[in-house]
This record gives C-alpha cells, structure tokens and sequence, in this order.
C-alpha cells in the first residue's frame, strides 16, 4: 500500500521544477516579434555582466541585410546571457549559441522598454543560414519561406 502512494510522489519528483519554453512556429514568432530580419553578424565581445546577478554575457553585434517585417535599425546589440571568460563557463538553457562571424541569421526580434532588442523564441529566435554548399544552417530560401506569412 505505501509503495502504491509513494508512486505519484516519485513521479512528481521527476518532473524538472524549471520553467520550459513552448517552442513556437516560425507564424507565431512573426505574430510575437515587433520586426524579423535577416542580418549578417560584424562582431562579438564577451563581458562580465554588471550587478548582483553576475554571470557572463555575449554581445553580438549583426548588420540588417534584409528586413522581412517591421523596422530594423542600422546596427542590431543583443546581449546573450552565456559565454566563457578565463576558462569560466557560463550558459542558459534555451539561448541562441554565439552566433558565427560574418555569417547570416533570420532573428525575430521584440524591442525593450529602453530602445534595446531581444531575440524572441530563444534558440527559435536566431536561425543561421548556411552559405551555398554549406551544411551548418538553414538554406536561404527555406529561412525566407518560412516567415512568409510575417508579411500578412
């Protein structure tokens, strides 16, 4: 009889106490973004963040090449919470990687209160596209294709 109540329990116990994020379509991330674009990346440094939170941050710096809804400034600063300084590793779940130097990403994008843009979607959010007879990443008339619907 206990072993049969304690089942319920151990199963609950199995379940990650972690928030977990829905992923979302690619129509849905339109609907949720305030611009998409596909944009090219210049640079990246990676920084101690600042305050009582800590950790590591990742800016990334990309260039709008193309803006498939809404509007995109000239140059687009994302800060993404992972990166390693000094061996010191430092990642969270559901975080676009680093993106790669001059390469492309379709990124759908949510303007903050302060002027600053963030990637909605997480890892959804930030899609590389691969260059001709590259493997890494989503061919370009597929990325197009696929926000299609943003345009509506």
């Amino acid at each position: 009889m206990i072993r049969r109540a304690l089942i319920p329990l151990v199963l609950l116990l199995a379940v990650p106490a972690s928030a977990m994020q829905i992923e979302a379509s690619r129509p849905e991330l339109c609907v949720r973004a305030d611009s998409v674009v596909i944009a090219e990346v210049t640079s990246y440094e990676v920084v101690w963040a600042e305050g009582d939170d800590g950790g590591i941050l990742t800016r990334v710096w990309f260039a709008p090449t193309m803006t498939l809804r809404g509007d995109a400034p000239d140059t687009v600063e994302l800060l993404l919470p992972r990166g390693e300084i000094d061996g010191i590793k430092f990642e969270v779940e559901d975080t676009p990687v680093r993106p790669d130097l001059d390469k492309r990403y379709l990124l759908f994008l949510q303007n903050g209160p302060d002027g600053t843009s963030f990637i909605v979607g997480g890892e959804a959010g930030a899609i590389r596209i691969a260059d001709p007879g590259e493997l890494k990443g989503e061919r370009y008339i597929d990325a197009l294709a696929s926000v299609g619907a943003c345009n509506e």
